[in-house]
């Protein structure tokens, strides 16, 4: 379980608010209600329930544990509810028990699950443009009968937000490895269009999921980033964003994620966003957080991404 709180300034009344938040936030245990006859239906979580050690090996026990617990986990539509139980039941699970089938060979049962779930996925994104997709608001957090979304964001975002809330963007690019001289320059055709109870940001992780070191102290660039800067030296976000004046004539700018030990020109450190030094495999995130319709109608223009040589002081 996680929570997070946005804080928009980094100053010492605003850490006070939010501690203040932090302690009026608590867990509590509190009895089931046992008055709606799906809570009735439902056994206890227990570590007995989900336990699967004795199964021969991992995906029989997702199969076990399927078995013990899907029949409480019915598909919202009613009306497929008898569809997915007689496919479970072809696959070996009834009333609670799994039953392998004796023709069934798990290890290309996998592989074709795993390729109709990527397949299903994959026919349910949009192209943006600048080599990015997003999924179809079907195909994020409220799923219906798309089982492959389902079955993918379960693999790949477990639990994600749906698109009013988040905007997931993917690169189709699989390049996410840097030389230890070269860097990603990603260019900003105008700051991206958010609503005011949302952000933006840019994330990079290194190859251990982690953020990534660096003497600047810096983890993320977005719409929080005082001194983000346009080509002409003003501020993205300076005055809280609201000074046209800063602005350049197309509204671009740009951010260097180039690796943390070649230091780029002073006129870059605003917008450098540090990658793991010496290179390497990395992860980087865009998140778009209570995205306007902007982002949907064609009306933005997404960044694009380019591999550069490193820009060095």
């Amino acid at each position: 379980m996680l929570g997070r709180i946005l804080v928009r300034q980094n100053t010492t009344e605003d850490i006070a608010t939010i501690r203040s938040y932090q302690d009026q936030a608590f867990l509590k245990t509190t009895l089931r209600n046992t008055s709606q006859p799906f809570a009735a239906q439902a056994p206890r979580l227990s570590r007995d329930l989900i336990d699967t050690s004795n199964a021969t090996d991992r995906v029989t026990g997702y199969l076990e544990l399927l078995a013990k617990i899907g029949q409480f986990n019915q598909p919202d539509v009613i009306s497929d509810r008898y569809r997915v139980a007689s496919k479970l039941g072809l696959a070996g699970i009834a009333d609670g028990i799994y039953s392998p089938p004796r023709t069934v060979n798990l290890t290309a049962a996998i592989i074709a699950a795993n390729a109709s779930i990527s397949a299903a996925y994959s026919q349910n994104l949009i192209d943006v443009g600048n080599n990015w997709v997003i999924p179809k608001v079907k195909c994020q957090g409220n799923f219906s009968i798309e089982y492959g979304c389902r079955a993918y964001r379960a693999l790949r975002g477990y639990l994600g937000l749906v698109q009013s809330e988040n905007l997931f963007i993917t690169n189709k690019s699989d390049n996410l490895t840097l030389s230890p001289t070269s860097a990603f320059l990603f260019t900003f055709f105008g700051k991206p269009p958010i609503k005011s109870t949302g952000f933006w940001s840019l994330t990079v992780y290194g190859a251990d999921q982690y953020l990534v070191p660096n003497e600047l102290g810096r983890y993320v660039i977005g719409d929080r980033s005082t001194q983000l800067k346009y080509e002409n030296g003003g501020l993205v976000y300076g005055d809280n964003g609201a000074n046209p004046a800063n602005e350049t004539a197309d509204g671009r700018f740009q951010v260097l994620l180039q690796p943390a030990d070649i230091h780029p020109p002073h006129n870059w450190t605003s917008n450098w966003l540090p990658a793991p030094a010496g290179g390497g495999k990395l992860l980087y995130s865009v998140r778009f957080y209570s995205p306007a319709e902007a982002f949907t109608n064609s009306d933005y223009v997404f960044p694009t991404v380019e591999t550069i040589d490193a820009i060095k002081g």
